[in-house]
């Protein structure tokens, strides 16, 4: 991040503090967050949507394409911060450009795959994942995430690893409260949590 705009929040959707030099991602698009699509949890619906990437350029509405070496964000955009330990090919996922045509990952599902857009807890996005990819048992497949959603997703998938990541919004002492099989400090240290207790 090189600069922020005055009135510009401080902060990211996780209250993270910004700052300048601060390694960040943000949504594919931005919308007015008190539209009622907005407020029944389809945001991506609005009719002002705005999609980074997707926009014409002109003279007045420019530095906005999601591969170029500047975007200038708009307001209501969901910004996160990455943190410097991440490598770099994980905050690229995590940045999601060229997700599924450079290969980065197999499939993409979110909510709108799924009839009546029943998002989690509920397991319905992981079952149509585990049908597009071909995966016959939920004890093939762990769930990894930082929110109480992601853990009761995990369990009412019946995955055979549930794994919190302390990076996210839930403190370590909260944990507790979540049905999990592990819990551990970053992404960073999956591969080796992988390799010793589920292969």
């Amino acid at each position: 991040m090189v600069a922020l705009g005055p009135g510009d929040p401080p902060i990211d959707l996780r209250s993270e503090p910004l700052s300048v030099g601060d390694r960040i991602t943000w949504s594919v698009y931005v919308g007015n967050p008190q539209s009622e699509l907005a407020h029944r949890g389809i945001p991506q619906k609005s009719p002002d949507l705005f999609k980074y990437g997707h926009e014409r350029l002109t003279e007045h509405s420019c530095l906005h394409e999601d591969l170029s070496e500047y975007c200038l964000l708009r307001p209501h955009t969901t910004i996160v911060k990455i943190d410097y330990n991440i490598p770099l090919p994980v905050a690229a996922i995590m940045e999601g450009m060229g997700w599924l045509k450079q290969g980065l990952v197999d499939l993409a599902v979110d909510v709108e795959h799924i009839p009546g857009c029943v998002g989690r807890p509920a397991p319905f996005m992981f079952f149509h994942a585990m049908r597009e990819l071909n995966v016959q048992s939920v004890h093939e497949v762990i769930k990894v995430g930082d929110t109480p959603a992601d853990m009761l997703e995990g369990h009412h998938a019946g995955c055979a690893g549930i794994v919190g990541v302390l990076s996210g919004p839930v403190p370590f002492e909260h944990w507790r409260h979540y049905r999990h099989t592990h819990i551990i400090g970053s992404v960073a240290e999956l591969p080796e949590l992988i390799r010793r207790d589920f292969m």
